[in-house]
This record gives C-alpha cells, structure tokens and sequence, in this order.
C-alpha cells in the first residue's frame, strides 16, 4: 500500500485534519505529541499506547491459473499471509485428450505389471498378453490356428479340421460304396462329393471316410469286430470332425426332422446317414458281390461257375438243388429286381424229358425250362433267364434246380469227359 502524507505538525494541540478531508490511502501525523497521532482516510481505531489498529474488508486468497485448477491459500483472511499455512487445489471440468502428454502410436494407457503402478503406454503384443484366450467357459481372444485355410473353431476352444469340410453345398449324391478287398471296402467321391449329415453337408475326403475295415470298427456307435455271416447297413456319421462309418443292423428310413428332411437315416437317429449295405461271410470278410451303395448305384453281378463233368446229378421227381455251392448270392435293395440267368447243359441217361428251373432262396419263382435227349447221354445246351420283383430288401441266393421225370434215371449238369464251364448268375443295381 503507498500512503500519501497529507500534513505534518509540530504543535502540541490535537488538532485532527478536518472531516473528511483525507481520502482513502492519505494519512496525517501529528508528531508534536507522544505519543504521535495518525489520522488516515479510512476507519481507524488507535489503542490506548498510540498504536494505529487497521479494519480491512476480508476476503479469501484465490488464485486461477488454469480453467480446471484453482489454488486457495488455506487459514483466515487476517493470518494467510502472515505464516506458514497449506495450499488446496481444488479441480472442476474434464481434462480435454489434448492437455495430456502424447502417446506412442497404437497403443493404450494401462499397467500390465501385475501391481499398482504407474500407468505407461501398452503395445499391441503387451495387451495381447494380457487378454484371456477363448474356452468353453471363457470369452476372450480366438487361439491361435496354426495356419491353413480349413480348421475351424470349435466350442471348446480348440481348432479342428473338417471332415472334409462342411459346405454349403447341398446336394447329398456324391460318393460310392465300394469293395477294396475281403477286409477294407471304401467310400469316397463319385459323381459328386458331398453328403448330408443331420442337416449339415460335408465334404467327403478324397481318400474316403474312415472306419470301412472288418475290425475295429464301430457297431452301432460301439467298438467291435464284424460278426460271421450277418447283414449290415453302412451309415455315416461325424465323428468329433472326421467321417466315420459305423455298421448296424439297425434298418434304414427317410428322416422328418427339420433342416434333415428327405435324408435316408439309421432308423431313429439323423445322426447317421446311410451310405450302403453289406453281408459278411465265414470268416468276417466282405465280398465283392456282397457289397450295395446307397449312392450312385451301379450293377453288381454275382456269378459262380462249376467245371465239373457230368458229376452233378439229379435223381428225384421233384425239383432238387444241383449242388449248395453253385448258388448265386446276392443283396437287394428294396424295389430292386434281379436279373437271374444259368448257363449249363443238360443230359439225361434215357430218351425222356428233364426239367430245370432256377430258385430264389429255396423257392420257385417261375423261372424254368425242359428238354428232352434224343438219346442216352446226348447233352443239350441249356440256359435259363429271368428276373424276380417283389423280394424283400436284403440277402438272397439264386439255385439252380432239376427234375428227373422218370424214376430211376438221372438228370446230369454238364457233360462227362467234355470240359464245360457251368454258371449261375444274379445281377442287381447298388
């Protein structure tokens, strides 16, 4: 505060300036008395040993240096600037992206250290590291893949290859049922390569499915071995990502659920697609005969041939089976009809006519001629053809029967001393 001094007396009198001729800031002194007298213009009040006691307005110490900060010196008005006292900061308003300091490109503010600490600025790979992986229980970043262009992501968390790869292609008529040998069969892509599985498609490896041999296979979802002589519907199914045949006895139907309609399943199950049928023998082997697709169906012959001379015989007056080994055995699907055919000759040891007829499983089917021998002994040639609907889906075997007319005499396949080649023969589509 600059004071101006308005008057200085030396004289004894208490003579104070006249009223209100001081203004505010101006002082008068009287030192001709002690003690000495101060007038000044504003409210005064002087204790009794002289000293002048000033009234000023009170007001807080406030300071702004910044529209967010404001720094208030703390204690009364009266002592804030006569001791030591604490400074508060007090803080308003949203600190604007642009007042902090600068940041490394693409990276985050955080603290991966595991503690409290002081926040830094976080790489790519930093916050990566931090991020939980994708479980079964947990949502976090997808694992890493491997590579390639086919896995997928499975819900447990784990990438796995498709079997073969689920398309969204949706014609289910690629792949054949095939004979490898009498232990493996095969189905791979013919004429397409994709099947549908409970409402899904998938494309079937170029190797074909797995499981197709006669151990160590799955029956009926089941590990186990093929038993002797049975039949069996071929099915398959997705196996944890891989296309997997699996073997039943279990019969076949068209599927109504919804997303599988029109797909011919295990009976039951729309897990399990069907793909084929098949009739072990004795051992559990397959034959080739004996082996049906339920895709891209094509013929499959069954053919058996005798070379024996004239030793067959046939001695009744009924009809009666040349010989059990010279059958024909073959598997049909449902609507399916054979086309049956024998080629042989025939003689008989007398002058009288002879019939010969073939027969499915022990049954005649009207499929039968007769002939007659000019003479003792003499041969004719003898083939019989024909086809037989209305059997039942599954296995059958073809005969070939004969009918001595006569009793005493014998009908003779083939001719003795003369080598042939007798044959019996069922052709089916599967």
């Amino acid at each position: 505060m600059t004071a101006a001094i308005q008057h200085r007396r030396t004289s004894t009198a208490n003579n104070p300036p006249a009223n209100n001729s001081l203004a505010q800031g101006e002082f008068a002194v009287e030192m001709a008395s002690v003690p000495a007298k101060l007038w000044c213009g504003v409210p005064t009040s002087i204790s009794a040993n002289g000293l002048i006691q000033l009234t000023p307005t009170p007001a807080a110490l406030t300071k702004i240096d910044d529209i967010n900060v404001t720094l208030t010196l703390g204690g009364t008005p009266a002592t804030a600037l006569l001791q030591a006292t604490s400074i508060t900061v007090g803080w308003t308003g949203t600190l604007a992206n642009a007042r902090l300091a600068n940041m490394n490109g693409n990276t985050l503010k955080g603290n991966n250290t595991g503690s409290a600490a002081a926040p830094i600025d976080l790489t790519v790979a930093q916050v990566n590291a931090m991020l939980p992986i994708f479980t079964s229980t947990l949502n976090g970043l997808a694992p890493s893949s491997g590579g390639g262009t086919a896995n997928f992501l499975r819900a447990d968390g784990t990438w796995a290859a498709p079997a073969g790869g689920a398309t969204t292609n949706t014609y289910a008529g690629g792949g054949q049922l095939t004979y490898v040998s009498t232990t493996a069969l095969k189905f791979a892509p013919f004429n397409g390569g994709t099947i549908i599985i409970n409402g899904t498609a998938y494309s079937i490896p170029s190797a074909g499915i797995a499981g197709l041999g006669n151990t160590s296979v799955f029956i009926n979802g089941v590990s186990g071995n093929l038993a002797v002589n049975t039949l069996y519907y071929v099915y398959c199914f997705n196996n944890a990502g891989t296309l997997t045949a699996d073997y039943s006895t279990t019969g076949h139907s068209i599927s109504a659920t919804a997303g599988n309609v029109g797909t011919e399943i295990k009976t039951g199950d729309d897990t399990r697609s069907l793909i084929g049928m098949i009739r072990t023998g004795s051992p559990a082997n397959f034959s080739a005969n004996l082996v049906l697709s339920w895709f891209n169906r094509r013929r499959v012959v069954s053919r058996t041939t005798d070379t024996s001379q004239g030793t067959l015989t046939v001695t009744a007056q009924t009809y009666t089976e040349f010989s059990t080994a010279f059958r024909a055995t073959f598997l049909l699907w449902a609507g399916d009809v054979p086309d049956l055919r024998v080629e042989t000759s025939l003689q008989q040891n007398a002058a009288i006519y002879w019939q010969a007829a073939i027969f499915v499983d022990g049954s005649a089917r009207g499929i039968d001629t007769q002939g007659i021998n000019a003479t003792p002994g003499y041969t004719l040639p003898c083939t019989i053809v024909g086809s037989v609907s209305g059997l039942a889906e599954g296995y059958h075997f073809a005969q070939f029967m004969g009918i001595a007319t006569q009793a005493g005499y014998a009908v003779y396949m083939g001719s003795a001393g003369v080598t042939t080649t007798n044959a019996i023969e069922a052709r089916v589509i599967g």
